[in-house]
């Protein structure tokens, strides 16, 4: 799976999960909404901090999509006809690679091998030509 596949199944899924909690809560929506304006500062700096970058990920992202739906808003009936194509200026483009650029970086940093531990002593005695001990032998009994 590429990175970039891995972060649409990952934005997927947590598009999900909002859709799920949003029906769940429909009926207190009003409230919630109010709730959730009053303290966006307060959890952006929280999601921030978990994940940094986040935020201009978000700000990003609305952005696109906002001028993507803008774009399909304007063309009406055709949009949905004919498809639609939407051009970006340099600043969003920008900005998505920023968003690209530090996607890889923490996908890059999340999957990253653990450094390897200390490999363990081995029960497993080293020749005695390496070692530069002498040679042990057993006792041996007189013939008789």
């Amino acid at each position: 799976m590429s990175l970039i596949s891995g972060i649409i199944s990952d934005l997927k899924k947590a598009g999900t999960d909002v859709k799920d909690f949003v029906e769940k809560i429909a009926g207190d929506a009003p409230a919630v909404v109010q709730t959730v304006l009053a303290d966006a500062g307060s959890i952006a700096n929280v999601v921030e901090a978990f994940v940094p970058g986040s935020t201009a990920a978000i700000n990003t992202t609305e952005n696109v999509f906002g001028l993507v739906a803008q774009a399909i808003e304007d063309a009406g009936p055709a949009a949905s006809a004919n498809g639609l194509s939407v051009s970006l200026d340099k600043s969003v483009v920008a900005d998505i690679q920023a968003v690209i650029a530090a996607a890889k970086s923490y996908a890059a940093k999340k999957s990253a091998p653990a450094p390897a531990a200390p490999a363990p002593a081995s029960p497993v005695a080293t020749p005695i030509a390496a070692s530069g001990a002498k040679a042990w032998s057993a006792p041996t009994t007189p013939a008789k």
